[in-house]
């Protein structure tokens, strides 16, 4: 409680923690693997909005998009990834800094004479390097600095806003366009606006919810109004049929940048019809849906900050196990239908590790209550 007080976040009696501008986060619902590096992500955001707050060379830069920022270090060679980590840091003494420790340096920069010799005079505008930004950018050799937002000059990229916007970094003074011509000189170039599907949810927007950036209100929006309790089907004494009866499938965009990741679960009944299998209360409550005279397509989106494939194929799972009277479930997971169908064979898979402290332990407990509700017998994965 005194490290979540710290980064000015508070718990309540749920276990719910709560953080300005943040999506809630339940600790009991978190998937159990990505636990860890949701609370340390929380952390590094608070210590480097401290840093924007204090550090002369960053005041008024809103969030830095630290995922960004890696990835930019990993594609460089090691002496160019060495070189921006020194700037990043803050910490590189130019003739500006010396200033104040040394009587031998009057902060003008000793290779040009400028009046000011700090760090973003030497990257951008001190003439005895032009030639060699030329050579290694002519287009960044053509961009005025004072285009971009303080931290951006030092390689530093800001957490994209929520406003439609020629620009990537959120509105306000410094990041107003008073330069674009200058950025669209240098090679900058948008390439479009927002679909009106994509206009709906910044219009329906509230409150707190304007000062968001991009990455807060995406978070929001993946975010569950409540938790998923799911109804368990009634138990069923006929068999699981011998070919499946229905097919699961779950999809997850972006995996490798879990702010940005969708996920979603489809599940398919061939045959179905809406007049002699109605939708179940789970199926009205958590999915969508479509009739064709071949079957049923039912779908929803995988909720939460954070999410897997494994995840989103468990959830297809669960809706098609769910739904009253023998199942036969195809999915084209080998992960999840191997480890179902272990529990469909009465395998105990809590034996050393509890379902809470397992990857999606929450999903397969669901998955495993809704078996022993239904009968061993008459569940089958394939």
């Amino acid at each position: 409680m005194c490290s979540l007080h710290q980064i000015g976040a508070a718990i309540d009696n749920e276990g719910n923690v709560h953080q300005p501008y943040e999506a809630s986060i339940s600790i009991a619902e978190v998937p159990w693997q990505h636990l860890r590096q949701t609370m340390q992500d929380k952390g590094v955001r608070a210590r480097n909005a401290f840093a924007c707050q204090h550090r002369k060379q960053l005041q008024g830069s809103s969030e830095i998009d630290v995922t960004l920022l890696q990835r930019c270090i990993q594609a460089l060679n090691n002496d160019d990834a060495r070189w921006l980590k020194t700037v990043i840091q803050l910490d590189t003494w130019s003739d500006s800094r010396l200033e104040a420790v040394s009587d031998d340096s009057d902060g003008t920069c000793h290779y040009c004479g400028h009046h000011t010799g700090d760090i973003v005079h030497l990257i951008w505008k001190c003439q005895c390097f032009a030639k060699q930004r030329e050579d290694l950018d002519p287009r960044l050799a053509q961009l005025d600095p004072d285009a971009l937002p303080k931290a951006l000059r030092l390689g530093i990229p800001l957490a994209m806003g929520a406003e439609e916007s020629v620009m990537f970094w959120p509105n306000g003074r410094e990041a107003e366009p008073t330069h674009l011509e200058c950025l669209t000189k240098a090679g900058a170039t948008y390439h479009g606006y927002l679909a009106p599907q994509g206009r709906m949810p910044l219009s329906a927007r509230e409150g707190d919810q304007y000062s968001m950036n991009a990455r807060q209100f995406v978070a929001l929006l993946k975010t569950a109004d409540a938790p998923l309790e799911l109804e368990l089907p009634l138990p069923c004494d006929a068999p699981a049929p011998v070919s499946p009866n229905v097919y699961s499938d779950g999809s997850l965009k972006n995996p490798k940048l879990q702010d940005w990741s969708l996920g979603g679960f489809g599940v398919w009944w061939p045959g179905r019809q809406l007049r002699n299998q109605p939708l179940s209360f789970n199926e009205n409550e958590y999915t969508q849906h479509r009739e064709e005279p071949q079957g049923i397509s039912v779908w929803g989106a995988t909720t939460g900050q954070r999410a897997s494939s494994c995840r989103t194929e468990l959830t297809a799972g669960l809706l098609a196990i769910h739904q009253d009277g023998p199942t036969h479930i195809c999915s084209d997971s080998r992960s999840f239908v191997n480890k179902a169908q272990k529990l469909a064979d009465g395998a105990n898979l809590t034996r050393k590790l509890p379902w809470t402290i397992q990857p999606d332990g929450d999903l397969w407990q669901k998955l495993e209550q809704a078996i022993l509700s239904k009968g061993r017998q008459a569940v089958k994965f394939t």
